[in-house]
């Protein structure tokens, strides 16, 4: 008996994945799916043919089709305020902290690495806003039922009427699709890239002395590889509390172009006079080029929110969402990192922020 397992374990392990012990998981992989019970096997075998899925085993996202929406600007008038911002995007600073959270063998939401990871952006947020405590921000986690940490960084608003919050947000997991909980994942483009430009752009409003009407919330979210699993919970808890949103603005990939100066928004799965006013922000704001993208189901973090009946985009360092060879392999390194594409996308982020906050 002990040597039929041990076969068993071993045949799996070269198929990339350890089987044994499987848990079962609700899975979904289109927008009419119920859901599917899949195997922890199963759901490796998605990740390694790239399909995108959500994880519902913790339950739906619940959708207010009645949800009020606040009015999108048609016309930017932030223009003056945005580039004193901009102007402190540091190329360095970027590069410096992409190095760092690669050095995490993996940032696998439910692994040492992965909770070390989340612990090392807090840290370095926490520095930030150390240098001055009177600001009226706020810095938490948001703890799951596994490993890894959410993080929510949160500017109050000077009218106290505006309640609404404007979001950004990026993923911060990365994962080896062949050995997801142990393999090598640097993780520099999906989604350090993100992450990293996300944390700039917090960095050049704090130090700026940034002061929002509305409150402005920084988001980076653990389990993204998992199916969507921190996002899910964190939009389930503000449908909970009632709270109301803006828009969000969700970025993970932003470091790898091809000699591209393209710049992915998606036009499905989010909202469509989101999408108009984000295409507006690049043009306004950055180098880049916005082209219309199909995103497909679970493409990415703003998918919860959308489901749930928030405004919510995605933006893309491309029109396709695997046009990067490297992602989830041990190659997804820093030598295949444009940083001034980075800055660029750091620049829509300040953008979004001035523009839908004011």
């Amino acid at each position: 008996m002990f040597l039929l397992v041990l076969i068993l374990l071993v045949a799996d392990t070269f198929n990339g994945v350890l089987r044994y012990g499987d848990n079962q998981r609700l899975i979904r992989t289109t927008f009419n799916s119920s859901g599917e019970w899949l195997s922890d096997f199963e759901v490796n075998q998605l990740i390694q043919s790239k399909m995108r899925f959500m994880d519902i085993t913790d339950g739906e996202m619940i959708r207010i089709p009645s949800r009020p929406k606040s009015e999108i600007p048609t016309t930017l008038s932030g223009q003056s305020e945005a580039r004193r911002y901009i102007m402190d995007v540091e190329l360095a600073l970027m590069s410096f902290a992409l190095r760092r959270i690669t050095r995490f063998k993996n940032r696998y939401h439910n692994s040492e690495f992965g909770l070390a990871a989340s612990e090392w952006l807090y840290q370095q947020l926490e520095y930030i806003i150390s240098n001055n405590p009177g600001a009226n921000v706020s810095l938490k986690y948001f703890s799951h039922a596994w490993m890894q940490k959410s993080i929510i960084v949160r500017f109050e608003g000077s009218v106290k009427e505006n309640t609404e919050s404007v979001i950004v947000s990026s993923s911060l997991d990365s994962l080896n699709k062949w050995l997801p909980d142990t393999g090598v994942a640097p993780g520099a483009d999906d989604s350090g890239s993100g992450a990293v430009s996300l944390l700039e752009a917090f960095r050049c409003l704090f130090e700026g002395v940034y002061k929002p009407a509305r409150p402005v919330e920084f988001h980076w979210y653990s389990g993204h590889s998992a199916g969507l699993i921190g996002s899910q919970d964190i939009a389930r808890s503000y449908v909970a509390r009632g709270q109301e949103i803006v828009g969000l603005l969700h970025t993970d990939m932003t470091g790898f172009s091809r000699h591209s100066n393209q710049i992915g928004v998606a036009t499905d799965m989010s909202d469509s006079t989101l999408a108009r006013f984000v295409i507006s922000i690049v043009s306004e704001y950055s180098n880049l080029v916005a082209m219309e993208m199909k995103c497909g189901f679970a493409c990415s973090d703003h998918v919860p929110w959308h489901l749930s009946g928030y405004r919510s985009i995605f933006q893309h360092e491309s029109t396709m969402l695997d046009s990067n060879p490297f992602t989830r392999t041990g190659s997804d390194g820093i030598q295949n990192i444009d940083f001034y594409r980075m800055r660029e996308f750091t620049k829509v982020l300040i953008g979004f922020v001035i523009e839908l906050s004011r």
